[in-house]
């Protein structure tokens, strides 16, 4: 089993992905742009082995533009050498990768352009882990597409279409349900009519469900079924409802109780989950060391990263923390204690005077001029008298940090969460 997140990681400095439009491509600025992606990538995936984070999304954008016209550039032979130690450390990582092309690739739409242009962006996209040196089990996932009136007629085009795919396609190619127009039980008779896997995405589920009496469980079990051996461990989509939001919507973190119990009734407990979550590695390090348990050094690093969002809410809790990471052992027990208490905490209402004192003691590692003091003490003060909210307190906070290097506090959740 391996618990994973998509495409973005926080807390990890020089990890962020470059876009390009249109506009800006030259040769210089693809070149440039897919320099900086690749070694941001590298950062990400030397995180994710250090963290024993064994299952990750790329981002489509690696490679800027990579399907359009407009992009000449062979990066492919460029890149080649950073391509294969991209490719070497999630090996010895044991990790598995994946990418999920976007909304704009539809293989069953009824215009042949669009079809060609999702032929020619599926083919990049396995061209990027072949290129990799990574085998038919690192995936690429993807949507049905629309219904355009008649959805039989949608699915027989996906057919027809998904047949003139380059077989290196077909082989990393997994069907995904999604919510609103294609179940689980129509993504699954196409899938096995097709010859590739099914992805169960629970979200996705719960606001489009087939109507029949059928378990997520039992639904997981069938899609168990379009598995092979070559396509490596069954994965599914795992995340929740944020409360706030539109359905469909992404939860900011994973609730502990709510996943424990999903985990619990999962018929195959060896399969791979791909959270897809607001705070992405933050919560798949919670998911992971509450199912493997993890050392009592890795959770008081956690810990320190967690620390100014605990001390803005309530510091007399930091005692508890720092008592439970030294008392505990080697054990599930102590990640589930630690993560339940955090939890707790997180979920109170943030203390306006508390914030104050923690933003000034997090600034005061990022001000090396005392014209950066003087100015973020200003805007502390504005936060104080409540004529500035938090978050652009924090991106001020954030910018110093970045600009000095401050790895201490780029590492941390503060002005992530």
């Amino acid at each position: 089993m391996a618990i994973g997140y998509a495409c973005l990681t926080i807390g990890v400095p020089d990890s962020g992905m470059k876009r390009l439009t249109l506009s800006q491509v030259t040769e210089k600025t693809l070149f440039d742009c897919c320099e900086h992606n690749l070694s941001h990538l590298k950062n990400i995936l030397l995180y994710n082995r250090e963290n024993n984070l064994r299952f990750f999304r790329i981002s489509s954008d690696i490679i800027p533009l990579a399907s359009r016209v407009e992009n000449t550039l062979p990066w492919w032979e460029i890149f080649s050498q950073q391509l294969e130690e991209l490719g070497s450390i999630a090996k010895q990582g044991s990790m598995r990768l994946s990418m999920h092309p976007g909304q704009y690739t539809v293989l069953n739409s009824p215009r042949e352009d669009v079809v060609e242009n999702a032929i020619e962006d599926l083919i990049y996209h396995a061209r990027f882990l072949d290129s990799m040196g990574l085998d038919a089990t690192h995936k690429l996932v993807l949507h049905v597409g629309g219904a355009y009136g008649n959805k039989d007629g949608a699915l027989d085009r996906f057919a027809q279409n998904f047949a003139k795919l380059p077989q290196g396609v077909k082989g990393r190619l997994i069907l995904e349900n999604d919510d609103k127009l294609y179940t689980i039980g129509e993504v699954l008779a196409l899938a096995r009519q097709v010859g590739c896997p099914a992805v169960f995405d629970n979200l996705h589920h719960s606001l489009n469900t087939d109507k029949t009496d059928k378990s997520e469980q039992t639904w997981i079990e069938e899609c168990a079924t379009t598995w092979k051996a070559e396509d490596g461990r069954q994965k599914i989509h795992y995340s929740q409802q944020d409360p706030k939001k539109k359905q469909g919507s992404h939860s900011p973190t994973i609730s502990l109780d709510d996943f424990l119990a999903f985990h619990a009734e999962l018929p195959d407990k060896g399969i791979d989950i791909m959270l897809e979550v607001k705070d992405k590695n933050i919560s798949a390090l919670k998911c992971m060391h509450c199912l493997e348990g993890t050392t009592e050094q890795r959770l008081y690093d956690q810990w320190l990263n967690y620390l100014p969002l605990v001390t803005e809410r309530d510091p007399s809790k930091v005692w508890e923390f720092e008592q439970l990471c030294k008392d505990g052992t080697d054990t599930k027990g102590l990640s589930l204690a630690f993560y339940s208490l955090l939890e707790k905490v997180l979920g109170l209402e943030i203390d306006r005077d508390q914030a104050a004192i923690t933003a000034e003691a997090v600034a005061e590692k990022c001000c090396k001029t005392e014209a950066e003091k003087r100015q973020l003490l200003a805007r502390i003060a504005l936060y104080a008298k409540a004529e500035i909210d938090l978050d652009k307190l924090k991106q001020s906070i954030q910018n110093l940090a970045e600009k000095h290097a401050v790895h201490e506090v780029l590492r941390s959740y503060y002005t992530m969460m």
